[in-house]
């Protein structure tokens, strides 16, 4: 197997050993092992280096670039060499701001990925635009991103279709846009995690004659299209629908190892949402799916608190995230009290209506 080494270029290693000095070496060091993955975080990195990378470009393919300024990466996109399939990679600056000085077009010679976060700010792009969904931290000198795919215009412009709807309702605060949009993926998304679903409830089977297509996509237009989909597909759907111009939530996926959710900042205080277990917890559910019969309200913005009793939910520590979780849930009271009030206003259900369900499967119980 080839061994392919990941590298970081920062201010510190810059200082440490001479900028110009440490690219010769990384050169070096690509001239006898392929470099797969190059993360850049000094902004003086191209300032009279340009031979230098334009080298290191040229003898390795494939090269998967992060870095977390725009500048930088157009300026990449200058220096490498066309047709050497290199991507370049935004690593999330957890800000909710306009982003539309980001333009797909502006790069010829690598490809450009975003964070999911970014997607509904403004970037500018013709019909496709690739996106990341993680940002790992700092792995034997190595910080980028991880779950790629690819989000379209009709993905982008259903989610603006749905949040422009909700926010003709009124002015609500973020609990109740919380409250809103997890009854909204409630309300349409069953959990299918490919032909055999397992849950603390069984093995809930899709009959063979049913057509699982292009599941394996498994991300947010699975849910938002189809209305089905994995606990990354949901997550990545609340993300869409919560961090937009509209509904300005400071939402994000947060990944275990087997699981993913989202975390959202209210108040300066974080806490955890997970409308997957919403939907397979949920104690009023569809008998012959993963499918909720009516709003639960559990396993919303729930913090520390609630993380020791379930045992669960435990992150990544391969992924970055700069938080650190609230050690109590937040008020029940008051989320009750919020609950009750857009249900007055008949904008959250109590009962979901028949007919919702994708999917009617066999339904296994656990041993």
């Amino acid at each position: 197997m080839e061994t392919k080494k990941r590298i970081i270029i920062d201010e510190n290693i810059s200082r440490a050993y001479g900028l110009e000095f440490y690219l010769k070496h990384i050169n070096e060091i690509g001239k006898m092992t392929p470099i797969s993955a190059l993360t850049i975080l000094d902004s003086n990195v191209y300032n009279e280096n340009e031979y230098i990378l334009y080298d290191l470009f040229r003898r390795n393919k494939n090269m998967s670039i992060s870095c977390k300024n725009y500048a930088i990466a157009r300026r990449i996109d200058n220096i490498a060499p066309k047709g050497y399939g290199h991507t370049i990679s935004l690593i999330d600056d957890f800000q909710n701001i306009d982003r539309s000085y980001i333009d797909k077009n502006d790069f010829h010679n690598v490809g450009l990925i975003i964070p999911i976060t970014y997607a509904m700010w403004g970037v500018k792009f013709n019909d496709k635009i690739n996106v990341s969904y993680s940002t790992t931290v700092p792995f034997n000198g190595y910080i980028g991103t991880e779950f790629q795919n690819t989000l379209s215009k009709k993905t982008l412009d259903e989610v603006e279709r749905i949040v422009h709807i909700i926010s003709q309702e009124g002015n609500f605060t973020d609990v109740e846009k919380v409250l809103i949009l997890s009854n909204y993926l409630q309300a349409y998304s069953q959990y299918v995690d490919g032909t055999e679903s397992e849950s603390i409830f069984g093995l809930f089977v899709v009959p063979e004659k049913e057509r699982l297509e292009n599941y394996y996509e498994r991300y947010a237009e699975t849910v938002l299209f189809k209305n089905y989909g994995i606990c990354f597909s949901i997550a990545s759907a609340m993300t869409l629908l919560g961090n937009n111009p509209l509904m300005k939530l400071d939402i994000r996926n947060v990944s275990s190892s087997t699981h993913t959710w989202n975390f959202i900042r209210i108040d300066g205080k974080v806490f955890y949402i997970d409308n997957t277990w919403n939907i397979t917890r949920n104690p009023n559910r569809v008998n012959d799916a993963l499918k909720a019969n009516s709003f639960y309200c559990r396993y919303l913005l729930f913090g520390d608190e609630t993380l020791k009793e379930i045992d669960n939910h435990n992150i990544n520590t391969l992924y970055y995230y700069p938080f650190k979780l609230s050690e109590l849930d937040f008020n029940r009271d008051y989320l009750e009290a919020a609950k009750e009030h857009l249900e007055e206003l008949g904008l959250l259900n109590t009962e979901y209506p028949d007919g919702l369900v994708t999917f009617h499967t066999t339904v296994r119980k656990p041993k």
